[in-house]
């Protein structure tokens, strides 16, 4: 049997859902993590970086570079990508040569994680640095 609903409770209802929503964007929003320097981030076993937007791989390159990991891997890499391409984007030195890996399976945060979980467990890793966008972060750690 079909429920009758008022044109007014159709809106208050519409209303609730939007105010709802509102109310978990702003949730959200304040309990993203707040972007680390350098210098406040502790040293691990390695440092994980995860391709999308711009601003992820400098930053993950420049903790390499001051000894916060003993290696890099940039997961999520476009096939043609070449290392000396990455190199040249993010201003890599020294370590980037001997110290970076490409990681070129993932095409998603799940494929990320994989791609992380197993480079780790080949070199013994117990501890990441992980590098994403601040609003990719809480997803990142859960896949992670």
């Amino acid at each position: 049997m079909p429920a009758r609903v008022s044109v007014g409770q159709g809106l208050r209802w519409c209303g609730v859902a939007i105010l709802l929503t509102l109310i978990g964007l702003v949730v959200f929003v304040v309990q993203l993590p707040h972007a680390m320097l350098g210098e406040d981030i502790a040293p691990a076993d390695g440092i994980v970086a995860l391709t999308g937007d711009n601003g992820r791989l400098g930053p993950a390159v420049e903790l390499l570079e001051k000894n916060k990991g003993q290696r890099l891997l940039i997961t999520g890499v476009y096939p043609k990508t070449t290392k000396q391409d990455l190199k040249i984007l993010t201003q890599g030195a020294a370590r980037f040569d001997c110290c970076a890996d490409l990681g070129f399976e993932a095409t998603s945060t799940r494929g990320n994680a994989r791609e992380a979980a197993q480079w780790a467990a080949a070199h013994r890793y117990k501890s990441l640095i992980v590098v994403t966008a601040d609003y990719h972060m809480p997803r990142s750690l859960l896949e992670f």
